[in-house]
């Protein structure tokens, strides 16, 4: 049924709307702010934003709502999170970093070796269903002394809706380049303790277009098509008070084109594909424990598949799996002091044959976080972390914060944490064509710190801004080998600055304001080098963003512009770009709802990839999209 709600998809926009002449619209638009207050990311356990020593940013589902993002990369990237993005894939990055830890309602999602062209390893983004999200929390800043490797730049979670009273949710959307994405949400309470949650999302898009810098032309970007799957079911059984054990289940197929870059873009077309092509699958399974607000023991299982097909005679196949448990434990000592503890445990397995590798490794952890408050107005948190990696070997790692509390929506607060990252199995043990290993690498570490100001004026002011500084030693970086083939090696360091600063404002009842500016400077420095030098791959040396959203009682519209100055024209094809975006919902009843989204309303020639160091990709290899719309419809039952 589902397979034929996506394939007749506009006859089914038509069916709704016809339905909708016998029902009256009176309904008012849902009033919920979307607001959260109750961070449970940046220390593991709930906390007000307020009490909170970190930079901390929330996406909430109203948020998702309006913005009709179709994708977690673009929900990430419309809230203006640095989302770094080719024909390959997507990964975010955080403070300058691309080490960022991913998160699927506080359990590992990252994997251990390249997932997109570029990357730090990772998740999938792609894999990951988004009509079940409740709401994001993204945390800036070192987080390896309560989650271990990969927490360098932040940590990302993303936190999916639980049970509700019976309610069946279908939409369709229809857009640019053969578009169609069919979703499907099932919840119900069966009893007064027992419920799931269901959702089921079927999307399709053939190649997309892109305006050539050089040119101006509008070009097809071979090899960017994909037709996916995705499905996620959770079931959540409650005994008492706080306890509750629960169940879930995440499934991903998807087909795609591959391609890294257009013809002309990399030497010899190395890396153009006129026929590549791949197919992955996902599968995870958790069970949860949950006993108390801030106490859990977890069990859970990822698995990976990808096959890639550069043409008839080469690509690669790697198939990877997760098993991991983990339990957590916090303690009110008294009323003024709390001690939390927890242990991890993992086991990666990677079959990456075409790179030389089938290799496991395990992980095993324990982590203290000691919180004291002071009075009322003060809390200080010491954190440490120590880690038995098969691989790297121990590691220990720590922080520090303070936390000044002001009032309910003011705080200002100090956080200083060290960071580990562990290398890539590629990164170690490769030997193809393209890549060769270096076993002499070492993990990277380091340290960060930031400082942070949130505040609440009156009439609905807010202002949010941080700065940080991370240092890095031995942090990996790519250069190429004396053969020609891409080589991981350790530069001797790497430090990176950065403000961020956004102020919203409501200007009346109807109308709202958020603009933001964020600064990053990125230095490395390595063994032949006597001081530091610029890194030209940064993509938002100057990034700077502004919504502008207006609310009547059935509708709502906004339009955002997001941009970036200050690149270097070595690695990217212009020094800077303005994308200006626009989203509409129209609501019909109580019921239903009409949206709208058109994206890169301008056509901006832009990329947000570097072309890199080695010489083989040219600037501009990495086009996003010229301008496309999508038209969607949803419908209550």
């Amino acid at each position: 049924m589902f397979k034929l709600m996506h394939k007749f998809g506009p006859i089914l926009i038509t069916i709704i709307l016809l339905s909708l002449i016998t029902i009256p619209v009176n309904a008012q638009k849902d009033n919920d702010s979307g607001l959260y207050t109750i961070l449970v990311t940046a220390n593991k356990v709930a906390a007000a934003k307020a009490d909170t020593a970190a930079d901390v940013k929330v996406i909430s589902s109203k948020d998702i709502e309006e913005m009709q993002a179709v994708s977690l990369e673009q929900i990430l990237r419309q809230s203006s999170i640095n989302m770094e993005t080719d024909s390959t894939g997507t990964s975010p990055i955080l403070n300058g970093d691309r080490r960022v830890l991913t998160l699927v309602d506080g359990r590992r999602m990252n994997w251990n070796y390249i997932i997109k062209s570029g990357s730090k390893g990772g998740a999938d983004f792609s894999s990951i269903p988004v009509e079940n999200i409740e709401r994001i929390e993204i945390v800036k800043g070192a987080g390896s002394s309560l989650y271990g490797s990969d927490a360098v730049g932040g940590v990302i979670n993303i936190i999916t809706r639980n049970p509700e009273q019976k309610k069946i949710t279908i939409s369709q959307d229809l857009g640019s380049w053969g578009f169609q994405k069919s979703s499907l949400t099932i919840t119900n309470k069966l009893t007064e303790d027992l419920g799931f949650y269901l959702s089921g999302e079927l999307e399709e898009r053939d190649d997309f277009e892109y305006k050539e810098a050089s040119s101006g032309d509008i070009k097809t970007m071979d090899q960017s098509y994909y037709d996916q799957d995705l499905w996620s079911l959770k079931v959540t059984k409650d005994f008492q008070t706080d306890n509750s054990l629960q169940f879930q289940f995440d499934y991903s197929q998807r087909d795609f084109g591959f391609s890294w870059t257009p013809p002309g873009y990399s030497l010899n077309d190395t890396y153009y594909y006129p026929d590549g092509s791949g197919d992955s699958t996902a599968q995870n399974l958790a069970l949860t424990y949950q006993y108390g607000s801030n106490n859990h023991l977890r069990v859970y299982k990822n698995s990976y598949e990808k096959d890639i097909s550069y043409d008839a005679t080469s690509g690669y196949y790697v198939d990877s799996s997760i098993l991991g448990g983990e339990w957590q434990q916090n303690w009110q000592l008294n009323q003024a002091h709390s001690l939390l503890m927890g242990i991890d445990w993992l086991e990666e397995d990677t079959d990456y044959k075409s790179q030389g590798i089938d290799n496991s490794y395990t992980n095993r952890a324990i982590f203290f976080e000691d919180q004291w408050q002071l009075n009322q107005l003060w809390t200080v948190t010491g954190g440490l972390r120590y880690d038995d990696h098969s691989i790297i070997g121990n590691n220990t790692t720590s922080r520090i914060t303070i936390n000044r509390k002001f009032s309910p929506t003011t705080n200002l607060y100090f956080s200083w944490g060290e960071v580990v990252k562990a290398p890539l199995v590629e990164d170690l043990f490769s030997d193809t064509p393209w890549m060769v290993g270096n076993p002499d690498l070492e993990p990277e570490t380091g340290s960060t710190i930031v400082v942070g100001f949130n505040t609440e004026f009156a009439q609905g002011t807010k202002l949010t801004t941080s700065v940080f500084n991370s240092q890095l030693k031995d942090a990996i970086a790519y250069g190429t080998s004396s053969d020609g083939r891409t080589l991981a090696v350790n530069i001797d360091k790497q430090r990176k600055y950065g403000l961020d600063l956004s102020l919203e404002k409501q200007l009346s009842y109807r109308w709202n304001l958020a603009v933001g500016y964020s600064y990053l400077e990125i230095e490395n420095k390595d063994g032949s080098d006597n001081d530091y030098h610029e890194d030209l791959n940064n993509n938002q040396p100057n990034s700077y963003h502004l919504n502008l959203n207006y609310q009547q009682d059935l509708w709502d519209a906004g339009i955002s512009l997001r941009g970036a100055a200050g690149r270097s024209e070595q690695r990217f094809s212009s020094s800077s770009y303005l994308t200006i975006n626009f989203a509409a919902n129209y609501y019909l009843n109580n019921k239903t709802r009409l949206y709208l989204k058109a994206n890169n309303l301008t056509n901006e020639a832009y990329e947000v990839r570097s072309s890199g160091d080695s010489g083989w990709v040219y600037p501009g290899a990495y086009a996003m999209p010229a301008r496309n719309i999508y038209l969607g419809l949803e419908r209550e039952f």
